[in-house]
């Protein structure tokens, strides 16, 4: 719970646990919250399906077109096309 309220900059330096005081600063928690991802994206899916359409040279028309429109039509519910 310290930990977490330390990430989110909710806890004022004066309530920082005696121990964490001698060493502890607003910069030095900055740095460590920016250095600290908490997640890592996963695109190579997205990355890949771009390849796919920058290659095949159909940006605006295509395979890859027909086959979003069919899938965003089913998820509004209208009939694909």
């Amino acid at each position: 719970m310290l930990a977490l309220a330390l990430f989110s900059g909710c806890l004022p330096l004066s309530n920082y646990p005696k121990e964490m005081k001698s060493f502890t600063t607003i910069s030095s928690i900055n740095r460590l919250r920016l250095s600290s991802p908490i997640a890592k994206p996963i695109i190579s899916e997205e990355i890949k399906a771009i390849e796919e359409v920058l290659r095949s040279g159909m940006l605006a028309h295509g395979e890859v077109v027909i086959r979003f429109e069919n899938d965003f039509s089913e998820y509004r519910g209208c009939p694909p096309k």
